[in-house]
């Protein structure tokens, strides 16, 4: 177990312990940290969006091209205690959540805006918590509306970003294929929740 005494050096019991305190170390001062998308996590991007695409009739060459609108997100890593989004803030990016785990929450009508600085609090309501391979706020980005939930990563989590910027400036058949990702991803969420899947 690691241990911290009073200032002094932070003690690890096992190498991978002391690996994962100088990871979230390096996190904490350097919160949004960017990288170039690597093999491993645009692959798992590309197996995400493809998912996706795959419960409706989409050709097998299309495959090439999902590999390559991953390759458009940005990877980054946010330490615990993160805010991606909260209700009113412009719908910048469309995150897809890699690693890690996000929660929702939607305002407590008795509470005021504040509360969205500190989810804990208890000025909030918890709606559903998002996994690895969810996309996450593709409703209001889709729409190019404020956004309607608060986002909230209590753990260290990994997310690939695509800003509407970005996405604006896709060739016409990649922006068609995410919309077709976006629409069956909305379309397996109201499955869920009706219970029908």
């Amino acid at each position: 177990r690691r241990r911290r005494g009073g200032g002094g050096p932070v003690v690890c019991e096992t190498m991978d312990e002391a690996l994962e305190f100088c990871e979230g170390e390096v996190l904490a001062d350097c919160p949004g940290l960017v990288w170039a998308p690597d093999a491993s996590a645009t692959s798992f991007l590309g197996s995400v969006l493809w998912s996706y695409l795959s419960h409706a009739p989409v050709p097998a060459a299309h495959y090439q091209m999902v590999e390559e609108l991953a390759g458009h997100f940005l990877i980054q890593s946010f330490g615990p205690a993160h805010t991606f989004y909260a209700p009113d803030d412009p719908s910048k990016d469309l995150y897809v959540l890699l690693d890690g785990e996000i929660d929702l929450y939607l305002p407590d009508p008795v509470s005021d805006r504040r509360g969205w600085a500190a989810p804990l609090e208890g000025h909030h309501r918890r709606v559903c918590r998002m996994r690895p391979g969810s996309i996450i706020g593709e409703m209001d980005w889709s729409l190019a509306q404020p956004r309607s939930y608060l986002a909230h990563a209590m753990v260290y989590t990994t997310v690939a970003a695509l800003p509407a910027e970005t996405a604006a400036s896709l060739p016409p058949p990649l922006r068609s294929l995410l919309q077709q990702v976006l629409i069956n991803s909305l379309s397996l969420q109201m499955l869920e929740m009706d219970g029908t899947r």
